[in-house]
């Protein structure tokens, strides 16, 4: 009689063992019953159905557990099962094995392989050997749908102006790219929700996101780790890797992953931007899936940011400080350093030394979105504006956000070092005609130009040490005050320039310490006295020599004036007859739009306008409209919400922001067609910036309006004809003090909370507002901050941050004529 036995072997080619969980026999009986484990990497023995005598042949079954490492439990572990028969009479043989996710589940798993040995169809015994290895091959469609940020902890104001708070925060959705993906940056593939964390927490939930997986079939069952990377890195964001993830449902699942590239530190912002490119990397045989990519924009920066940032950082400074790579050799401040010295290609202006950004030699309000805008032009900038964006970028570090702002009042005559964008140099003014036009002179050149004062910054402000300049020199804070001068400053022995000039070189004595440093982000001019006290922290009973500026005595009330600037105001004063005093009611933001513009040759490359309660600060920056050789010009328009008093105050700040002596900067019109208004002045003598072409500055007040005409790069032509147009303009517009047609936007209703606001609610405010208009939101404090706005319906809406009191200034400029009106509403954060 025929054996119409199964014999099957099991041959395991797993890391792991197979153990017996049971069996079955439809027809027949175990004569060698199946191992009751298979061990990694064995093959069993042979075990044998055997048949009864009768019609019926043999059919039977045996189920293994699969011990997986990943599994949590034996019942989370998949489960294998043998079929076999060996039937009498005209039906084939039977062999076939299945695996699914786990016991007592009917979803297929797809980590292994599983092949078997050829056998006869209606031969008889039944032998087969089974074999059983891992898929290495495995594919799938699983595609990550979106990310949130569970405990974002710094606000950050992306390029749409909005800021996007709270915990649980969407960062990334794959159904609404155009919502979330910033591509505005042609050096930045960025996110329109950026995120940032608390670089100094230790704890891996600071730098947590959750993440939202479609898993589907083909996954479910295996044990993957889940990690994010791009080009720079592969694994810069993953799941935990001591425990891999094991799902046994299709659908959308949660895992939570931590960023944490490489250069990651606990000390040193650092950040992850751009695409994200995410991968299932396999646990048992460590094959990588590649599934979907997304946009991810996640800063690491201290969460104590200095007060000028108002609890908030704006994603357009992250981008060009924390964004870029750098070795973790590197330290955050040599990193600034770098950056601001070197690699955003500004240079000095070598030939009057004005500030581009900085709205005062103490530092003051900082024109931080033109000067991101100026990275890599070659714009001329001087040594107040390096000490501020310094101030400001390590503000974002936690081991150098105490760093101070220095002013000394009197440096001297410069060794030969490198000079900002210049290279060396002991003739910082090289390209005024007034001096020597070497960059490196004789020592004792009669004209040889020095530093009258300079400011820098100190990383440790409280023990007057670790001076950091990335102006005149690189120093990185390792010398203290007095190395760092004596490294600077020439000494009476080093040039015989100082008593020829009747001159002594700077000292420890002539540095301040207590100047405010950057006050606010967004570049307004001040002009009343209450600001003004917040823009100047001078005490009353330092010396006078500390700063070199005193209290105005032609304009009581104004701020402390450096020396000269009131000989400036005298000499700027236009003869008489005494000009009526008006105020503008000029369309000057359609000026630059005008066809006389275009005439004249300039076309606007970009503009912007802030106002605040002390009045509306205008730039335009002006290109040749056909490309030509012509450099840019910057005009500036100041229109005080006071009248000629206030813009005198802010002619005077200006004026405080040359770091070259005035009287070699600036004379009284040498024409006629020159004094445009009450107050006038213009550049002198003016070097070629190696061409012959005109670098003239331009100064007048006319009543409430200060303008300024300056070249961007250090040269420019037909300054004079556009100053020319601009101040018919303006007459043209001008309105007596006492006129009630005065074009400027009125508030007829402004609504808030009445009752305080818990930390972590959002509330709106409803303003009235007749005509269109610029607008600018500042908090005082930062303990509330703006997250959006709709100005077509007076909308706006803001984020209790912190505990306290707040003001919130919400200041309109006229579309047109840029007058301005300003409200101010107090609003009280409690704890939640």
């Amino acid at each position: 009689m025929p054996d119409y036995s199964c014999y099957i072997t099991i041959k395991n080619d797993l890391d792991c063992s197979l153990t017996f969980l049971n069996d079955g026999a439809d027809h027949g009986y175990w004569n060698v019953n199946p191992p009751t484990t298979i061990d990694a990497n064995t093959t069993s023995s042979q075990f044998q159905l055997k048949d009864y005598w009768g019609p019926n042949g043999t059919d039977g079954w045996v189920r293994y557990r699969i011990d997986l490492a990943d599994a949590a439990d034996d019942d989370s572990k998949p489960v294998i099962r043998v079929h076999f028969a060996d039937p009498t009479g005209n039906e084939d043989n039977q062999f076939d094995s299945s695996v699914t996710v786990k016991n007592g589940s009917d979803v297929a798993c797809y980590l292994f392989n599983r092949s078997n040995t050829d056998y006869a169809k209606r031969d008889h015994p039944l032998t087969v050997t089974l074999t059983i290895s891992y898929n290495t091959s495995l594919a799938t469609t699983s595609q990550l749908t979106s990310i949130r940020v569970p405990n974002p902890v710094v606000s950050v104001r992306n390029t749409k102006n909005v800021v996007n708070v709270g915990s649980n925060l969407l960062v990334w959705k794959s159904d609404n790219l155009e919502e979330y993906e910033d591509n505005s940056d042609a050096e930045v593939v960025g996110s329109y929700y950026p995120v940032a964390v608390d670089v100094a927490s230790t704890s891996l939930a600071s730098c947590a996101m959750d993440v939202y997986v479609n898993v589907v079939d083909q996954m479910l069952g295996v044990p993957f780790i889940l990690y994010g990377g791009n080009d720079a890195a592969e694994n810069m964001v993953s799941s935990d890797p001591s425990q891999a993830l094991i799902f046994y449902t299709a659908g959308t699942q949660k895992i939570r992953v931590t960023v944490s590239p490489p250069w990651a530190s606990n000390d040193t912002p650092w950040a992850v931007v751009g695409n994200i490119s995410w991968r299932l990397k396999v646990d048992p045989t460590q094959q990588l899936i590649g599934i979907n990519s997304t946009r991810l924009e996640f800063y690491a920066i201290t969460k104590s940011l200095p007060s000028f940032y108002k609890n908030e950082a704006r994603v357009t400074l992250l981008r060009r400080f924390v964004a870029p790579l750098r070795s973790t050799a590197v330290s955050w401040v040599d990193h600034c350093c770098q950056q601001t010295f070197t690699n955003f290609s500004f240079v000095y202006d070598s030939i009057n030394g004005q500030a581009s950004y900085s709205g005062s030699y103490a530092g003051g309000s900082f024109k931080l979105e033109s000067y991101l805008s100026d990275i890599w032009t070659r714009t001329a900038l001087n040594c107040y504006d390096q000490a501020g964006i310094m101030q400001i970028c390590l503000g974002l570090s936690p081991t150098t956000n105490s760093a101070g702002y220095v002013f000394m009042g009197k440096f001297g005559f410069i060794v030969t070092t490198k000079l900002v964008g210049r290279g060396l140099c002991n003739n910082p003014f090289y390209l005024n005609s007034s001096y020597n036009d070497s960059i490196i002179c004789d020592n004792n050149a009669s004209d040889r130009s020095a530093f009258a004062n300079h400011a820098f910054i100190s990383l440790k402000p409280s023990d007057k040490d670790k001076i950091a300049d990335t102006c005149c020199g690189y120093y990185n804070g390792s010398l203290n005050l007095q190395d760092y001068i004596t490294a600077s400053i020439q000494t009476e022995n080093d040039t015989t320039l100082y008593r020829s000039k009747s001159m002594t070189p700077g000292t420890a004595s002539n540095a301040d310490f207590d100047v405010s440093g950057v006050t606010n982000l967004n570049g307004t001019t001040v002009t009343t006295s209450t600001n003004m006290m917040s823009s100047t922290k001078a005490k009353a009973t330092a010396p006078a020599s500390a700063t070199a500026a005193v209290p105005s005595q032609l304009l009581p009330g104004a701020p402390p004036f450096l020396e000269g600037v009131e000989r400036m105001i005298q000499l700027a004063t236009a003869p008489g007859p005494v000009m009526a005093e008006r105020r503008s009611n000029a369309a000057l933001a359609d000026f630059f739009e005008d066809v006389t513009v275009v005439r004249l040759g300039w076309a606007v490359a970009r503009s912007s306008v802030a106002s605040s309660a002390d009045g509306t600060d205008a730039e335009w920056v002006l290109k040749p409209k056909d490309g030509g050789d012509d450099g840019d010009i910057v005009v500036n328009v100041f229109l005080a919400a006071g009248g000629l008093r206030e813009a005198t105050f802010a002619f005077g700040t200006h004026l405080g922001t040359y770091s070259l002596e005035l009287d070699r900067v600036f004379q009284a019109p040498a024409e006629q067609r020159g004094i445009r208004g009450q107050l006038n002045l213009e550049s002198i003598r003016a070097g070629d910036e190696g061409k012959n072409k005109s670098n003239l500055i331009l100064l007048w007040v006319y009543g409430n309006v200060f303008v300024r005409i300056a070249p961007r790069f250090g040269s420019a032509m037909r300054v004079s004809s556009l100053a020319d147009e601009l101040h018919k303009y303006i007459l043209a517009g001008a309105k007596p003090l006492d006129a009630d047609d005065v074009i400027m936007p009125k508030i007829r209703k402004l609504s808030g909370p009445r009752d305080p606001v818990a930390v972590g609610e959002t509330f709106v405010v409803h303003v009235s507002l007749e005509g269109k208009s610029y607008t600018t939101v500042s908090c005082k404090v930062g303990n509330v901050i703006l997250m959006e706005h709709n100005q077509a319906e007076g909308y706006f809406k803001f984020y209790a941050a912190h505990p306290g009191e707040d003001t919130i200034s919400f200041c309109f400029a006229h579309q047109s004529t840029l007058n301005s009106t300003a409200r101010e509403l107090d609003v009280t954060v409690m704890e939640a």
